[in-house]
């Protein structure tokens, strides 16, 4: 006779039982996170590749929003695009966090989204941008390590807590 653990009876309480609905939203908001980081880090990559070569930022940055799938219009620089892609996955991330995550994690999200939406994304100089990107950076950072507490770094259940959730 093969049984199978329902994932709610390994949860220390009701509350964080894992659920299908709370295991989509998870996976969702880390995938928004996640891309959000990406963009950062695209955008400290094309900061770092203009300050080496003592120029712009723009072609670098362009080449970073191929590869995200940021469309820009042609003339039109790409760094307002990246911004905005960007906004839209922290927002997404804020959507799925709403289901999920504790109110601290909403909080460090909204304050990420508020840093990006204060960011002057008409500003393409490589340390503006450097500088954008270390405190965005931080920010994610600090936001995940909220859900990294909440979720998964839990007291796991005693051989004693297991065998008795089993044998009724």
């Amino acid at each position: 006779m093969t049984t199978t653990a329902d994932p709610r009876t390994l949860a220390p309480d009701a509350s964080t039982w894992l659920t299908n609905s709370r295991v989509y939203n998870l996976i969702w908001l880390g995938r928004w996170i996640e891309r959000a980081e990406s963009i950062v880090r695209a955008i400290d990559g094309a900061a770092i590749a203009a300050s080496e070569s003592v120029g712009s930022a723009g072609p670098a940055l362009s080449a970073a929003a191929e590869a995200w799938g940021v469309s820009v219009p042609d003339g039109e620089p790409p760094l307002p695009a990246i911004h905005s892609a960007l906004r839209l996955s922290i927002e997404r991330a804020r959507d799925n966090a709403h289901q999920v995550a504790p109110l601290q994690f909403i909080q460090a999200v909204n304050a990420l989204l508020e840093r990006v939406e204060s960011a002057d994304p008409a500003d393409e100089s490589p340390q503006a941008l450097r500088d954008f990107a270390a405190r965005t950076l931080t920010d994610v950072a600090e936001a995940s390590a909220v859900i990294e507490r909440a979720w998964f770094n839990r007291q796991g259940l005693t051989d004693e807590e297991l065998v008795q959730r089993f044998a009724q």
